[in-house]
């Protein structure tokens, strides 16, 4: 069996862009997406059938905001709402759980270990040391700047632990 793969930006951006109905624009970010960025970042643990940790997906306050929006039709000016609150409502964090769950599928692949999301921490919340440690190493890993139609930009990360 080999290793969780790393999805390319052309997958990261069609999931987007067919979960959202919207154009999506995707470019590199050179830089690590850190949990502890302003407002803090929504972090997402895959995990396989024996609950080791495979992957992690990261994503800044403002594209969960743009996001959880656009997923349910909800006015851009609503999401800059939540951005200049500085947290998010119930119904943008399940929204943020749902477009993770669907990308679990981006992670399974025919040879590699079956995925699904794990714990889900929220903007705000403090990651433990240990995961935190994880999603800030130098491992495999696409850190990327979204821009979603209609909405705004916010940056993703994902990285798998192999």
């Amino acid at each position: 069996m080999s290793a969780t793969p790393l999805p390319t930006g052309k997958e990261i951006r069609d999931l987007f862009e067919m979960l959202l109905g919207r154009t999506v624009e995707l470019s590199p970010d050179y830089e690590i997406l850190k949990p502890d960025e302003e407002f803090g970042c929504c972090v997402a643990f895959f995990n396989d059938a024996m609950d080791n940790v495979c992957a992690a997906c990261i994503m800044d306050l403002d594209l969960c905001a743009y996001a959880g929006a656009a997923l349910q039709l909800i006015p851009a000016a609503g999401a800059q709402d939540e951005i200049n609150n500085g947290t998010l409502s119930d119904s943008y964090i399940e929204n943020v759980y749902e477009i993770l769950n669907i990308f679990s599928g981006l992670l399974n692949k025919d040879d590699a270990p079956h995925v699904t999301i794990g714990l889900m921490y929220t903007p705000g919340e403090e990651l433990p040391a240990n995961e935190y440690k994880m999603v800030t190493s130098y491992v495999e890993r696409r850190d990327s700047i979204l821009d979603i139609e209609g909405y705004g930009k916010g940056r993703f990360g994902v990285m798998c632990f192999n």
